[in-house]
């Protein structure tokens, strides 16, 4: 890895999700987005949910992304573009999930996971890097618009499944990656 913050990232999130995998659930019913617990001012859950991945195959996939792309972006926008970048996906994610929760009033919400910026993240990537391919499963091979198409389509399907509500920090991640302001190909 070529950037210390990117392998620090890294470290988190593998160490999150190992002690979250074993502790009978203390640490992601500390960490996860909890609507009903932000409301009552626990702020930090709306930063804090990406970091515990409890599926096996989304830990690979969140582990994979975040050594290869975020490095890659890393070295592309430097560290602290990247970062704010994350943390803007990942406030207007959670934010939007903790609203819809209130305007619905279901009380029993609640999620952790990376998929939201693993979307941005890919999206990111991809318009950064429009001529690299991203391969998925070893067997699609996708660049640029591709990559955000499959992306969008994820977030749509996972609406589709699990419903608007669950969805849609991942749908808000998307949508925002792909307006968010560029210059000269590179996302700002």
């Amino acid at each position: 890895m070529k950037s210390k913050a990117v392998a620090a990232w890294l470290v988190v999130v593998v160490a999150c999700s190992l002690i979250a995998r074993f502790d009978d659930g203390w640490l992601a019913s500390y960490l996860s987005l909890q609507p009903r617990k932000v409301m009552h001012g626990e702020v930090w859950r709306l930063v804090t949910w990406p970091a515990i991945e409890l599926g096996l195959i989304s830990g690979f996939f969140t582990v994979r992304w975040i050594y290869s792309l975020g490095d890659d972006l890393a070295v592309a926008w430097g560290n602290a573009r990247l970062f704010r970048y994350l943390l803007a996906i990942t406030l207007a994610g959670g934010t939007a999930y903790v609203l819809a929760a209130a305007a619905t009033g279901d009380a029993t919400l609640w999620r952790c996971g990376g998929g939201a910026t693993m979307s941005a993240l890919a999206i990111a990537w991809s318009r950064v890097r429009p001529d690299n391919t991203l391969t998925y499963f070893r067997s699609i091979a996708l660049r640029g618009l591709g990559v955000v198409a499959a992306m969008v389509g994820f977030a749509v399907v996972d609406a589709l499944l699990r419903g608007p509500v669950e969805a849609l920090p991942e749908l808000v991640a998307c949508a925002l990656a792909i307006v968010w302001p560029h210059r000269n190909g590179m996302v700002s």
